[in-house]
This record gives structure tokens, C-alpha cells and sequence, in this order.
């Protein structure tokens, strides 16, 4: 990936919420938006945590928490991985490995949610086919299970 910079390649409108939205209304949004994925902002847009749908299932469904009375920001991952719009591909994509997530967060100096990379977009718009199938084998990797609410593991 040849000095691709991240804002040619990222989608910039990206839906988002605050975190007082309940799960349910999350989880209507990501519907809504054809997404699994959802930045969580603050009132200036400023991205404070990241839920998917993935989160949803592990940290709200298995644990029997109620989807209409648990906010997001109980359930949505705080530890954060970025890039900034100017960052090379090349970089957000070995962030992406490291880190063994599908959709990497374009955020401006100031923390302000920009746009995201998904991997379908590396896929699709990096014209590095070696790259891609990397990505895809990293991230396809079992993980260690999180934690969730309550002591249960998935």
C-alpha cells in the first residue's frame, strides 16, 4: 500500500451516538444504518468508545442484561484504536491486524470522529491483494474471550 493517505480510502459519513442511547435504540441505529459497528461520540462529536454488534450479543444478550434500561456506555469498548486522516493505509491496516479488528476509527487532532476504514474497504480500494488477504487471516483469528458483566465468559 503506497502512501494511500486514510481520508482517500475511509467512508466519512458515519452514523454515530451518544452514550445515553439505550442498547435497543443502538441496536436499532446499527439496523437502521446497515452497520455492526457504531461510534459512541460525545456532544461535540468527540469519539469516546466503539460498540458492534458483537458487543451487543456478548456483553448485553448472554449476560440477560435489559436492552431497554442499560445504557450504552456501560456496554461499549472504551480502549480505542485510531488513526488520523492523514495517517498512511499502511499503517491503519497493521493497527487493524495488531489489534484484530474489522473497522478502525478515522479521528481529526482533536479526537472528532472523521470517518471509518472497514475492511472491506482495504479490500476493495487498496489494490494490494497481498495485504488484504493478511488482514483478513489476522483478524480472522480466534482471540482470547473477553470478559463480560456478571463473570461469564463467552
Amino acid at each position: 500500500m503506497a502512501n494511500i493517505p486514510c481520508d482517500e480510502i475511509m467512508t466519512k459519513e458515519v452514523a454515530a451516538c451518544g452514550p445515553e442511547y439505550n442498547v435497543r435504540a443502538v441496536a436499532r441505529l446499527m439496523l437502521e444504518q446497515h452497520v455492526g459497528s457504531l461510534p459512541i461520540v460525545d456532544s461535540e462529536r468527540r469519539l469516546i468508545g466503539v460498540v458492534t454488534d458483537r458487543d451487543l450479543v456478548v456483553r448485553v444478550i448472554v449476560p440477560g442484561l435489559d436492552p431497554d434500561s442499560t445504557p450504552i456506555s456501560t456496554v461499549m469498548s472504551k480502549e480505542l484504536v485510531t488513526c488520523l486522516p492523514e495517517d498512511d493505509l499502511g499503517e491503519a491496516t497493521s493497527r487493524m491486524m495488531e489489534h484484530q479488528i474489522r473497522r478502525l476509527y478515522i479521528v481529526d487532532q482533536h479526537g472528532h470522529v472523521a470517518g471509518v476504514i472497514a475492511q472491506a474497504d482495504v479490500a476493495s480500494r487498496s489494490g494490494d491483494r497481498n495485504k488484504t488477504a493478511q488482514l483478513v487471516e489476522r483478524v480472522s483469528q480466534p482471540g482470547v474471550p473477553e470478559p463480560v458483566p456478571n463473570g461469564m465468559t463467552p
